[in-house]
Formats: C-alpha cells, sequence, structure tokens
C-alpha cells in the first residue's frame, strides 16, 4: 500500500489581512478521494493562533495529494482509494 503525499497546495490569499508571520502549520483531518483530491476536511489546529481560518481552509481545500494505491488482490495492477487521515499543512506565503 502507498499512502497518499502532499503534492502541491495553492498560494494563500490574505486580501485585506497582513499576517506577522510568513508560515503556518496547520493540523486537520482530510478525506482524499482515489483522484488525490480532497472532498471533505475538518481542521483540528492552527500554529500560530490569531490567524484568519477561512484563508487556510481555502488553500487546503484546493490542495492535491497522490492517490492511495495497492495492489489488487487479483493481478499486479494498482488500484486507487479514497482515504482519510490527519495531516500537518506547513503552509507559506
Amino acid at each position: 500500500m502507498i499512502k497518499p503525499e502532499l503534492e502541491s497546495i495553492p498560494q494563500v490569499e490574505w486580501f485585506n489581512f497582513e499576517p506577522k508571520v510568513d508560515e503556518a502549520k496547520v493540523m486537520a483531518e482530510v478525506s482524499i478521494n482515489e483522484y488525490g483530491g480532497i472532498t471533505n476536511f475538518k481542521i483540528v489546529s492552527i500554529s500560530p493562533s490569531g490567524l484568519p481560518e477561512a484563508p487556510l481552509k481555502a488553500a487546503i481545500q484546493q490542495a492535491r495529494f497522490t492517490p492511495m494505491r495497492f495492489k489488487a488482490s487479483t493481478s499486479k495492477a494498482w488500484s486507487t482509494s479514497a482515504h482519510k487521515m490527519k495531516y500537518e499543512f506547513t503552509i507559506t506565503w
């Protein structure tokens, strides 16, 4: 089994907010579909605290993972599957 890995996350759009830091660590429970897209997620924690949640949520929603793959029992081919996991995003801007 090969677990999903983060491929990309878009730039955060802060609009009229200027954060004093240039990086955030966001722990989230994410559901990843068989193509690597996020179908559902819940933010567990944000560090540093005090950052607006909405721009970070927008970036996470558009993140892409590699699909989870596993060997099919009936052949030598690999199959993909949806997956749910906790993941710590490091988001920079």
